[in-house]
């Protein structure tokens, strides 16, 4: 950095006094707290030693209220060497409606030189029917014998009338020293939590669910009634069970059960619809004796018949030797066009008798559509349903949990399993912003980086995520497109973003 700056800000003091005249700054004499309370405070206030730089950043945030037209607050950082010498850096100056043009008048009395050398850092004038302002101080001033680091820091404020000067407060400024570091030859690994971004999603007012089952029962030939110790029926029952049973407690309302049957193509055509819709009804009738027909409002029940879709999509997918010709046939021949005695000739009949064997018998089966509301779970609740049924907790409630599991988590021992709630909540909820944003976040946090992109691609041009992309691109070591990301997360996401472009310098 250049040495001019460093002459303007030690000549400051000196001339100080020609501005103003001599003033008395007692705290005893304080007659009015203009600043405090929530109307005026800093909201970032951060000094640092590096690589032979002093850098000091605030932010001051202040309403319209906080003075009088008439006065002028001076936020005026104050360095105090180690030798005892004093130095003031230049000031930010915030002055009321009225005494604006005084201050631009006694500015404009001053010759050139005076000028350049009493440059505050910022002046403005107070606006009063306007809401809170946000003035950003950020200067790096290079060490000298005066200036080094072992002085203190602080920021006087400071309040001018017409005729003396207030001392209302003495802010100290932590001064951090940071080790020379190393050059960087490879990527940082992983971020810290205070560089991430993490949303809390909104509540959930209505959590519907809705759940799918594909039954596979075996019928005796022309029977529709449901055996469970014929075949394998037993096992495919006990899906069922699997899926209803934890839906019957207080927490949960079944609001509707739909049942589609369908028949392989094999037969007559009007037969197997009447095959299907006779075996979805038996069905119906085992959910309502096994479980109670009151849980349940209405059961829809729909015969589907042949299901050729579902044959072509399995043809597609395997490894039938004449896959192309049976696809022909099915695209080509319409149900009732000869389709069926298309297939039955396909050389010599080979194609359709392995059809018959292996796919036919996938075909024959029941799918039963579920919708059920649960109600909210309280913190302990979700976390152990998160274990067992995560698709019944709400993105909040997900986030709940994965929240408070990182206030006790030591990332020095267990940072490879951080956040994987988060990941479980972008899996349940694969399209909502939020949740690619809190994944990304702890991906992030375990050093994951190629896990990170993966939902940070689907949110590139989301602002709430521009934090988060900063930090990416800072552990990949592209720090142009970091600085970018974290410039314009500022709005949004001031806190981290300010503290990544600051780790940036």
């Amino acid at each position: 950095m250049k040495q001019k700056p460093i002459i303007i800000f030690l000549v400051f003091l000196s001339v100080t006094s020609l501005l103003f005249g001599q003033k008395t700054f007692e705290l005893s004499r304080v007659e009015r707290m203009y600043v405090q309370g929530p109307t005026a405070y800093f909201d970032t206030l951060y000094a640092k030693v590096k690589d032979n730089t002093l850098t000091i950043y605030f932010d001051y945030v202040y309403s319209g209220k906080i003075l009088k037209s008439k006065d002028a607050l001076y936020l005026t950082p104050i360095y105090k060497s180690s030798t005892g010498e004093t130095f003031e850096l230049p000031s930010i100056i915030i002055n009321g409606r009225k005494r604006a043009p005084y201050f631009k008048r006694e500015r404009g009395l001053l010759s050139k030189k005076e000028y350049l050398e009493t440059l505050p850092y910022k002046a403005v004038t107070l606006k009063p029917k306007k809401g809170l302002q946000t003035i950003t101080y950020h200067v790096d001033i290079p060490l000298n014998n005066s200036i080094d680091e072992n002085g203190i820091l602080e920021v006087q404020q400071i309040i001018h009338d017409c005729c003396n000067a207030y001392l209302i407060a003495q802010t100290p400024i932590q001064l951090t020293k940071v080790v020379k570091e190393k050059p960087m030859t490879a990527p940082l690994l992983a971020a810290e939590l205070n560089q991430v971004t993490f949303i809390r999603p909104a509540k959930e007012v209505i959590k519907r669910r809705d759940e799918k089952v594909t039954i596979y029962i075996n019928f005796r030939l022309n029977q529709f009634d449901i055996d469970p110790s014929y075949m394998n029926n037993q096992d495919e029952l006990a899906r069922v069970e699997d899926l209803i049973r934890p839906l019957i407690n207080e927490k949960y309302s079944i609001k509707n059960i739909v049942i589609l049957g369908y028949a392989s193509p094999e037969g007559e055509f009007n037969h197997n619809l009447y095959l299907s819709n006779q075996r979805a009804s038996s069905f119906k009738n085992y959910i309502n004796y096994r479980y109670g027909f009151s849980l349940f409002p209405s059961i829809g029940v729909q015969g589907m018949g042949e299901d050729w879709d579902g044959l072509r999509r399995l043809v597609e997918e395997s490894n039938l030797y004449y896959k192309k010709d049976v696809l022909q046939i099915i695209d080509r021949y319409g149900i009732h066009s000869g389709r069926k005695s298309q297939l039955k000739s396909l050389h010599s009949g080979y194609p359709y008798n392995e059809l018959l064997q292996m796919y036919y018998p996938k075909l024959r089966r029941m799918e039963m559509l579920l919708t059920y509301d649960v109600s909210s779970f309280d913190l302990d609740e979700a976390n152990g349903v998160i274990n067992s049924r995560p698709q019944d907790l709400s993105q909040r409630e997900m986030f709940d949990v994965a929240f408070r599991k990182s206030q006790n988590c030591d990332l020095a021992t267990e940072r490879s399993s951080f956040g994987l709630e988060y990941d479980l909540a972008a899996r349940y909820f694969p399209k909502e912003k939020v949740a690619l944003i809190n994944a990304s976040a702890a991906a992030l946090v375990r050093g994951d980086l190629e896990i990170a992109w993966s939902y940070l691609s689907e949110v590139q041009s989301e602002p709430d995520a521009y934090n988060n992309l900063g930090v990416y691109y800072k552990l990949k070591g592209d720090l142009e497109k970091a600085k970018h990301y974290f410039n314009l997360a500022l709005k949004l996401d001031p806190i981290p973003a300010k503290h990544n472009l600051i780790d940036l310098d």
